[in-house]
């Protein structure tokens, strides 16, 4: 069926520097513009997304990678880096480490995050319902790629709906 029908294989378009930095910059403004509307929903949810798309992007992350960070699991030394804990199917456990950065920095925007949020135990990336409450539920790795979408778009990122998920991993590579 391959030899006759042959299909074009779809790649996520990567998510270069430049789209970052842009993306991030709008995130960084949007959540002062909220702060300043009094919008604590609207602050809330552009912090997480900050978060979700700096660690996404600088380790590689797949969307249930995303997912299943833990808070339990993470620890942050601010200036230095952030180190994690990860199963295996030895259960042995592996740790993975992401250093600070001058810019674009992970680390900074995951403390913003908990420091927003005031999570101190759970999944780190969690749902927010429309009226800007913080749901105790993980964010579900299918609800990942709406987001980044609609955060791109919101950002000025032409062609929103060519990135995926899956664009964080291929710009970082």
């Amino acid at each position: 069926i391959r030899a006759m029908h042959p299909a074009q294989e779809k790649r996520a378009k990567p998510l270069e520097l430049d789209i970052l930095q842009q993306t991030c910059d709008w995130l960084v403004q949007a959540t002062a513009a909220a702060v300043v509307r009094g919008d604590a929903g609207s602050a809330l949810r552009h912090t997480r997304d900050r978060a979700l798309v700096l660690r996404g992007f600088w380790r590689g992350f797949r969307p249930d990678g995303l997912a299943s960070l833990c808070i339990a699991l993470i620890e942050i030394k601010p200036g230095e880096g952030v180190t994690w804990s990860k199963g295996d199917r030895q259960l042995e456990g592996r740790k993975f480490s992401c250093p600070a950065l001058s810019r674009l920095c992970p680390v900074e925007a995951v403390e913003d995050w908990l420091a927003l949020s005031k999570l101190k135990d759970g999944p780190l990336f969690r749902k927010i319902d429309r009226w800007g409450h913080l749901s105790g539920s993980v964010l579900l790795p299918g609800s990942i790629i709406p987001m980044l979408r609609q955060f791109l778009a919101q950002a000025g990122i032409a062609d929103a709906d060519a990135f995926s998920s899956h664009s964080l991993r291929r710009g970082f590579a």
